[in-house]
């Protein structure tokens, strides 16, 4: 594809966008430290890779990510740089985001809209012993949902959610996967029964007893999901999906896509 550079998504070629893998983070962490290793001081090279912007880096590494990045084809340097930036900064704490410090996140926002220098700069003087970029705490406000943050609901599913987020990625992917003539009806608490299947419904009657694994297989097209669902997070938008189920957020629903249905469709094939 040529030498890489920093503007290389400006020469119309078409890069892989979305989620990076765990074989392509792995690509680059290994990249990066092959880079370093040839330098005088490998440690200081590695902290100034993953902790500092392109304006930031001294002369000697200007082109130091254009060469990272040709580990990764498929994807733009400036990615591949922002990937590992939130990553490996070694900045960054990287602990698990407590109950108190979400709502302050939350606070902060509503306070100074997303004014992320600013809202970083509060953040830290309000906790010293847990301090994070700015990168950290924007990808944080994502995570819980942005604008949605305080629509968001945590954990487990509900049945209803999920068929829901079926629902809006075939509607997104025009996917023909569903039968047609079968629909699903809540009817709650009418019957003892936990379901039933009669002609054309698959009727739900204790909706927090049912599995998706139990539904899916009633109502989807097995052989044309697996063919086309399997690689969808490849062109569909999940921040539109999301705006349409508001409860959860971006990731919410990309990961339960990932990890509850994909594997759905592989044991119904």
């Amino acid at each position: 594809m040529g030498e890489r550079s920093w503007n290389d998504y400006k020469k119309g070629r078409t890069f892989t966008r979305g989620a990076f893998s765990q074989d392509e983070v792995n690509l680059l962490l290994q990249a990066i430290c092959s880079y370093a290793s040839d330098k005088p001081n490998p440690i200081e090279i590695l902290n100034l890779l993953c902790s500092k912007s392109k304006s930031e880096l001294p002369a000697e590494l200007y082109g130091a990510w254009p060469k990272i990045a040709e580990c990764l084809p498929e994807r733009t340097v400036q990615s591949c740089h922002n990937l590992c930036r939130r990553r490996f900064n070694p900045d960054n704490y990287s602990g698990k985001w407590t109950t108190d410090e979400e709502e302050q996140l939350k606070q902060l926002v509503r306070d100074n809209q997303t004014a992320w220098k600013e809202i970083t700069v509060l953040f830290n003087e309000a906790n010293p012993n847990s301090r994070r970029t700015s990168g950290n705490i924007k990808d944080k406000w994502k995570q819980m949902g942005a604008e949605n943050a305080a629509k968001r609901r945590v954990g487990p599913w509900s049945l209803k959610e999920g068929l829901e987020l079926l629902d809006l990625v075939c509607k997104a992917t025009d996917a023909n996967i569903m039968k047609g003539s079968i629909k699903v009806v809540f009817k709650e608490g009418e019957s003892s029964k936990r379901f039933e299947v009669t002609e054309g419904e698959v009727v739900i009657y204790k909706a927090d007893q049912v599995q998706l694994c139990e539904v899916i297989p009633l109502i989807v097209k097995p052989k044309r999901a697996k063919k086309h669902l399997k690689a969808i997070d490849l062109t569909i938008s999940w921040k539109a999906v999301q705006e349409k189920l508001a409860t959860r957020s971006v990731d919410d629903i990309r990961n339960f896509w990932t990890i509850k249905f994909l594997p759905l469709f592989d044991e119904s094939s």
